[in-house]
């Protein structure tokens, strides 16, 4: 993993800016930091399984399904298992269809005494789980999983990927220069550079190409 400030050390460097005692001068922190934001914000919308954590979801009593953040989403191979508060995994669960986990039992969220969860289902959008038999009223319960976790906050000490650094450092070079590229045609020409090596490092085509290919 990598710290955003080494990040923001590295694009310094890249931009002639890492003078000894006169650092992020040209480019302030705060504004490379935005860059980054937003590196990170377009990665995770092509590539959200670089973002794959361990996570705790706590269900809401008797309320059908439960939203499942911090995740951004949630799969059914997601899913680990019931948990403690802290995460300890205490038991796994079977999962089950959507349909068959809001099939309607006659009662308004039945409580087995003493309970104990079998079943998942996750909505069709990913961004909901129910557990059968439901959780009921007063009863607290936590499902751990592994999912997307999209990350929100930005400080020197919040760690990137490794393997995410190289596209980040070219996305911010590219924002950067084409900020810097007002009458400079070179400046420009180099900006682009860094977007088409971006993407290159993504492995997926520009926005742009992709909508030539369904235009044409």
């Amino acid at each position: 993993m990598a710290a955003v400030g080494a990040v923001l050390s590295r694009l310094a460097l890249d931009l002639n800016d890492a003078a000894p005692g006169h650092e992020h001068t040209a480019w302030p922190k705060r504004q490379l930091r935005l860059y980054v934001e937003d590196a990170v914000r377009v990665l995770f919308d092509h590539k959200p399984e670089c973002f794959m954590r361990e996570a705790v979801i706590e269900l809401a009593a008797c309320a059908g399904y439960s939203p499942v953040d911090p995740c951004d989403s949630l799969a059914y191979d997601g899913v680990q298992g019931e948990c403690s508060e802290g995460g300890h995994l205490l038991r796994r669960l079977r999962p089950c269809s959507d349909a068959a986990a809001v099939r309607w039992t006659g009662r308004a969220c039945p409580a087995p005494n003493p309970y104990r969860m079998r079943e998942f289902a996750i909505a069709k959008d990913g961004k909901g789980v129910r557990v059968a038999p439901e959780l009921p009223p007063g009863q607290r319960a936590w499902l751990s999983v592994r999912c997307p976790v999209r990350p929100t906050k930005f400080t020197d000490e919040t760690v990137i990927d490794e393997a995410l650094v190289p596209a980040v450092v070219q996305w911010c070079l590219f924002q950067a220069k084409m900020t810097d590229s007002e009458n400079n045609p070179a400046v420009l020409v180099s900006a682009k550079e860094h977007e088409e090596e971006f993407w290159k490092l993504l492995g997926v085509p520009p926005p742009d190409e992709k909508r030539g290919r369904r235009g044409g």
